[in-house]
């Protein structure tokens, strides 16, 4: 009852280190009291007893004013549950609906490996504005068919190596106020949009995206695959870093009437987790020095990005070429004949 009276105005709550004490403390697993009526902003973080995931999850639906939710470290394989009829809304040990949620950031959750498992279970986040995961490496695509996020600004998917793809064409087209979209160091991904096998090759417009920022993805062959049209009408900026399969943006049209440059090296004054506690993910690209980038007039995407990988190929031959030179030339060096 004490939690109840000094904390009924809190809004904001921030836990670096959860365990099963404080966890019991904050939410008597025994009482159907709510605690933080009023929370509006939730950063959870657990890197000794992962096991908590389950118990704290049965209760975080009952915050129904909450706008932002950041999980990090649990050991779950799943977050959210559709409910169904005369299900007992305690037993699943999953998330139910949050309908005012407008931004989830999911950090270093290993063992989680569906971010939804059933379409209908994106209603629970009908109002979601921004996406933000990283490090749920067992992830093998985030969003996949007949999943709708129609309200969603700003994606950023960081340090997942399970994925090969992103997003499926058709989740891809709904996402019509889609703004900036950020991937970075994934390892296995080769594509960002992948077409729906028996789909029909149709068109993509991304009407109000502005950046996309690739970087280290040394598997990327292309942002799109198949061959759909795609249009960005608003797209302003593009960064392109260490991604040295990636020869072509798309197999189909793409139409970019704003775009002039392709940013190919920036240096970052702050590191990422610095704004990434602070739910400011992409105003590191905005303060991030541009010391390389292609610039043209009329810049056609598929074309820029066929000649930066053919400069890159080229230079990478060159610089084996120059180490093969260095090292039979070395006199220190044991001859393998």
């Amino acid at each position: 009852m004490i939690i109840s009276v000094v904390f009924a105005q809190l809004q904001n709550l921030r836990i670096l280190n959860l365990n099963k004490a404080a966890n019991e403390t904050l939410w008597p697993s025994q009482s159907s009291m709510v605690p933080f009526p009023k929370l509006r902003v939730l950063q959870l973080y657990c890197f000794q007893d992962r096991n908590l995931g389950a118990s704290l999850f049965n209760i975080i639906h009952r915050y129904q004013n909450l706008e932002s939710l950041t999980l990090g470290g649990f050991f779950v394989e799943k977050i959210w549950q559709h409910p169904e009829p005369g299900d007992d809304e305690e037993q699943h040990g999953v998330i139910r609906a949050l309908p005012r949620l407008r931004e989830l950031s999911l950090f270093r959750l290993y063992k989680l490996t569906h971010l939804f498992e059933d379409p209908a279970d994106v209603q629970l986040l009908r109002s979601l504005e921004t996406l933000f995961i990283d490090g749920c490496s067992r992830l093998r695509t985030l969003l996949s068919s007949f999943v709708s996020f129609q309200n969603l600004r700003d994606l950023a998917v960081l340090n997942c190596h399970g994925m090969t793809k992103l997003l499926a064409s058709s989740v891809a087209k709904s996402l019509v106020r889609l703004v900036r979209m950020s991937i970075t160091d994934c390892k296995r991904m080769k594509q960002v949009i992948v077409n729906n096998e028996g789909e029909a090759k149709g068109e993509i417009v991304f009407s109000e995206l502005k950046i996309i920022d690739l970087r280290r993805l040394p598997s990327l062959e292309s942002f799109l695959g198949g061959g759909s049209h795609i249009q960005f009408p608003n797209l302003e900026r593009v960064i392109l870093i260490e991604c040295p399969e990636m020869r072509s943006f798309s197999f189909g049209t793409i139409i970019t009437p704003k775009l002039d440059r392709i940013i190919t090296k920036i240096i970052e004054y702050r590191h990422v987790d610095e704004y990434y506690l602070n739910g400011q993910y992409f105003h590191h690209l905005e303060e991030a020095k541009q010391i390389q980038q292609l610039q043209e007039a009329n810049l056609d995407l598929n074309t820029s990005v066929r000649k930066l990988w053919e400069k890159d190929s080229s230079t990478t031959l060159q610089d084996v070429f120059i180490t093969q030179v260095m090292v039979r030339t070395n006199p220190f060096s044991v001859s393998p004949y």
